[in-house]
């Protein structure tokens, strides 16, 4: 996290009143900094990844994970954008979260571009409780596609490449997500409708 860190998080959280002060105010100047950041960087992706960018961090603030898994697929691909420093194993991952809101239940199905990594902040404000929740979220040029293009000549008056993503995301028991993705998928159903199918199946079988 570039922006919304986890010391800050905590700091805010702080039993001191003068250090809850001085954190909401550097929170807001990281807040406003990401915006920033986060709106020249929209111009340069594509529609869809753009949406669900704007989704990410407006609606799942505070949602509940009912499951998240990586997954690695059988066959292996090549990509010739690649650096030679990547994972020499290039097999196709995949990451999905599960999420529910007050009002509805949202799945995120990430295609990485190579695995993803993860720490664990031991900062005491992050709870130890079994349920783990959402709390903010950064969508970043990934610094490894700097790399790619330094080792890849893009001739003059040619367009550069759209830049390469990873999404950054921190959780209520202190696990930081980052995800090296190229594609992204976001379905999500009313929680009221699930509700009324269950019913409906359940009076169908009575």
């Amino acid at each position: 996290m570039n922006y919304f860190t986890p010391k800050l998080y905590a700091k805010s959280n702080s039993p001191d009143y003068q250090e809850v002060a001085q954190a909401m105010k550097e929170w807001a100047a990281a807040s406003e900094t990401y915006r920033e950041y986060l709106d020249k960087l929209l111009t340069a992706m594509r529609p869809d990844l753009k949406e669900f960018a704007l989704i990410a961090s407006s609606q799942f603030h505070d949602a509940e994970v009912v499951l998240n898994q990586e997954q690695t697929a059988d066959s292996i691909i090549w990509s010739p954008l690649s650096p030679d420093d990547y994972q020499k194993d290039r097999r196709v991952r995949f990451f999905t979260i599960c999420l529910r809101t007050n009002d509805s239940i949202a799945n995120v199905n990430y295609i990485l571009r190579r695995p993803l990594s993860h720490f664990k902040h031991r900062e005491g404000v992050f709870t130890g409780s079994v349920k783990r929740f959402w709390l903010y979220d950064e969508v970043l040029i990934d610094p490894a596609w700097y790399e790619t293009m330094r080792r890849i000549a893009v001739q003059p008056g040619e367009p550069a490449p759209r830049p390469d993503l990873i999404h950054c995301i921190l959780f209520s028991d202190g696990l930081e997500l980052n995800l090296p993705f190229s594609e992204v998928f976001h379905t999500s159903v009313l929680l009221s409708a699930v509700c009324e199918e269950v019913s409906r199946m359940a009076d169908a079988e009575s």
